[in-house]
């Protein structure tokens, strides 16, 4: 499936609405497990963009109309069936965090469900988000080694990550939900200030029931 080019304009429905909202393409941050993320504005404002991929999505392009397609030989039910779990996932996630009183779920983003409305049916997924600048934990881990202790960073405050990382889990399963796909890559910490990273705001995300 192809990168969208920076300054593309796509006009993406939200869940429960019934015309489109133009986003527009800033920068293709990084593809990793099932979707391809992207910094995108809607107006000036400025979103987290993940578009699904899937496993299937190098059999797949989008024709002139903005549909799903794929190449001759191959079908589109699969990759649909697993955006149809993904989507599922994702949905399950966010009915336990607005449900919950006290909030406990803090660190998982809100998400807005979009598709790219098709004549022939095929929508294709995306989660749009607010989500501030992070510091991710793998550049955190990288940063720190490369400064040789020269850092600001140090053994304990890298620690107290990973003990935020794992209250955050302790929520989840509690909730009965796992994540599937925990890595240094896929969590961070908010900046503050010149920024520097606050370790108490920790943010997960490409969570999976």
């Amino acid at each position: 499936m192809e990168i969208f080019p920076n300054n593309t304009e796509l006009h993406l429905r939200c869940e429960g609405k019934d015309y489109t909202e133009t986003f527009r393409i800033v920068k293709s941050l990084k593809t990793g497990g099932s979707v391809r993320v992207y910094r995108v504005e809607y107006g000036n404002v400025p979103f987290i963009m993940r578009q699904f991929i899937g496993c299937y999505s190098e059999h797949i392009y989008h024709d002139e109309h903005g549909a799903l397609t794929c190449k001759p030989g191959y079908s589109l039910s699969q990759f649909l069936a697993e955006q149809q779990v993904y989507y599922n996932q994702q949905k399950a996630v966010q009915h336990i965090k607005e449900s919950e009183d006290t909030d406990p779920f803090y660190f998982i983003p809100d998400i807005l469900f979009y598709d790219s409305p098709a004549a022939n049916g095929n929508h294709q997924l995306f989660l749009i988000s607010k989500e501030p600048e992070l510091n991710v934990y793998s550049n955190l881990i990288r940063e720190a080694h490369q400064a040789k202790g020269e850092s600001d960073l140090s053994l304990c405050s890298l620690l107290q990550c990973t003990e935020a990382l794992c209250m955050c889990l302790n929520v989840m399963h509690a909730k009965g939900l796992i994540h599937g796909d925990i890595k240094p890559a896929n969590f961070g910490f908010l900046k503050g200030a010149e920024g520097r990273t606050l370790f108490d705001t920790i943010q997960l995300f490409d969570t999976n029931t």
